[in-house]
C-alpha cells in the first residue's frame, strides 16, 4: 500500500470561506466557513478517487485579505516551519486581493523548504452558488497526489493553473481564472480530464530553494519584512515634486518603489535639454524635471526601485534616454520582469536583512526564488558593458 500523504490545510479567511452579512456583503466573521467545512466539501471526491491522503486543518486567522500585513506572513512561516516534520504538503487558503504579496513573502522567507506549499482562494465563497472554491481545493489535492515529490517551495493554484509563488499576480477581479504568472508561464495546467500538463520550467523553479531541509531543525527561514520602510510612488504627469521630496526626506522611509512609464522611464531630462532655457520654456518643461528628487534619494542613500505602469513591460531602463539617465547617473534599480508585488516585498525583505545601500542594486537584481529572469539581467549587464556603460 502506498505511503499516506499527510497534508495540512491552513485557513486564513478571505472570500473562499466568507459569509454574507445582513446587507448582502461578504465578510470574515464568526459565521464564516471553517477549515472543516472546506475540507468536507471535497472529502467525498477524494475518497471516491481512492487517494491515500490524510488532511488536517489549522486555523491561522480569519480576516479579509485586504487587512493582511507582515505579521500574518510571519505567522504563516512559523506555522509551516513548526509543522515541517509532521506533514508532507501544505495548502493555504487565502483571500485573492493580497494573495500575490503573501505568495512572494513566503517564497522569499521559506529558504530551503523541501515540501510543497500551495496557496489558493476563490472568487466566489464556498457557501455561494457557482463557487470556484471546491475546484481550486480539488486541484490542490490533485497535484499533491500526482506529483508531491516534484514540488517544493511555494505555488499558487487558481483555476486551471499552477503558478510560481514568486510570480503570481491577480489579473482580473471578475473571472474564475483571476490570476496569471507575471512575466512568465504557468508551471502546470489542469485539464478537463484528470491529466495535468507540466511545464519544463517547474523543475527549474524548484531548484531556487536549494538543498532540501531534511527536518525542521535544518530549515533556513526568514520571517521579517520591513514593509513600513517602503513607500510606493506612482508617477503621473505633473506630479508634485515638493510632496515627493517630503516623502524621500521622511526618516521612516528607507526605500522607494517608483512606478514610472513604459520600460521604466521617469520624467528626467538630459543635461543638454536642461541647459537650453528657450527649449525648456517653449516646450513647457520647467518645474517638472525629477533630477533633484533622484539626486536627493541618492544623497540620502535611499534606493529607488523602478517598476512600470504597463502590466507586461520589461523594466530594463535601457530603451529611452530618461531610463538610462536614472540608471547610470542615480543608480535607480530596474526590476525587469518582476511583478510589482515581488519588487515591493523583495525590497522589504532586503531592508529587514540590513542590506547596505551600496549592495542593494546587486541584491535586487539577483534571482532568489524565480522572481526575476537571471538571463534578462545577464544580457542587460553585458549590453551595458559593451556600450561602455557598465
Amino acid at each position: 500500500m502506498a505511503k499516506t500523504q499527510k497534508v495540512l490545510l491552513i485557513t486564513t479567511g478571505g472570500t473562499i470561506n466568507a459569509s454574507i452579512d445582513a446587507k448582502g456583503v461578504r465578510v470574515a466573521d464568526g459565521n464564516s466557513a471553517t477549515g472543516a467545512d472546506l475540507l468536507s466539501s471535497v472529502q467525498r471526491k477524494i475518497a471516491a478517487k481512492g487517494h491515500n491522503i490524510e488532511i488536517a486543518v489549522h486555523a491561522a486567522y480569519n480576516i479579509d485579505s485586504l487587512n493582511a500585513n507582515p505579521r500574518h506572513w510571519e505567522q504563516l512561516i512559523n506555522i509551516l516551519a513548526k509543522n515541517y516534520d509532521e506533514f508532507d504538503s501544505f495548502i493555504i487558503t487565502h483571500g485573492t486581493d493580497t494573495m500575490g504579496y503573501t505568495a512572494v513573502a513566503l517564497s522569499l522567507g521559506l529558504g530551503n523548504f523541501g515540501k510543497p506549499v500551495l496557496i489558493t482562494g476563490s472568487q466566489v465563497p464556498i457557501s455561494e452558488y457557482g463557487d470556484d472554491a471546491r475546484t481550486n481545493l480539488e486541484n490542490c489535492i490533485r497535484i499533491i497526489h500526482d506529483s508531491q515529490e516534484m514540488l517544493r517551495g511555494v505555488f499558487a493554484v487558481v483555476g486551471s493553473s499552477l503558478m510560481a509563488g514568486s510570480r503570481v499576480r491577480k489579473m482580473d477581479g471578475t473571472k474564475y481564472q483571476a490570476f496569471g504568472s507575471h512575466g512568465s508561464f504557468d508551471l502546470a495546467q489542469f485539464g478537463a480530464t484528470y491529466d495535468i500538463s507540466y511545464n519544463q520550467s517547474l523543475a527549474d523553479y524548484t531548484e531556487f530553494y536549494g538543498a532540501r531541509a531534511d527536518k525542521a531543525a535544518d530549515l533556513a527561514i526568514w520571517n521579517r519584512f520591513d514593509m513600513r520602510s517602503v513607500f510606493t510612488i506612482p508617477e503621473h504627469p505633473g506630479i508634485s515634486i515638493d510632496v515627493i521630496r517630503d516623502i524621500i526626506k521622511n526618516k521612516e522611509i528607507k526605500a522607494i518603489i517608483w512606478r514610472a512609464y513604459g520600460a521604466g522611464d521617469p520624467n528626467l531630462l538630459s543635461r543638454k535639454v536642461l541647459s537650453n532655457a528657450e527649449l525648456m520654456q517653449k516646450n513647457f518643461l520647467n518645474d517638472y524635471d525629477l533630477r533633484g528628487i533622484f539626486e536627493l534619494a541618492q544623497t540620502l542613500k535611499k534606493p529607488i526601485i523602478m517598476t512600470s505602469d504597463v502590466e507586461k513591460s520589461i523594466v530594463s531602463m535601457d530603451v529611452y534616454d530618461p531610463g538610462m539617465i536614472a540608471f547610470m547617473e542615480y543608480g535607480v534599480i530596474p526590476t525587469f520582469d518582476m511583478s510589482p508585488a515581488a519588487a515591493i516585498v523583495k525590497t522589504a525583505y532586503l531592508l529587514a536583512k540590513k542590506t547596505p545601500y551600496e549592495h542593494f542594486k546587486t541584491a535586487m537584481m539577483q534571482n532568489l526564488r524565480g522572481e526575476i529572469d537571471p538571463i534578462k539581467v545577464k544580457r542587460f549587464l553585458a549590453q551595458m558593458k559593451k556600450r561602455g556603460l557598465g
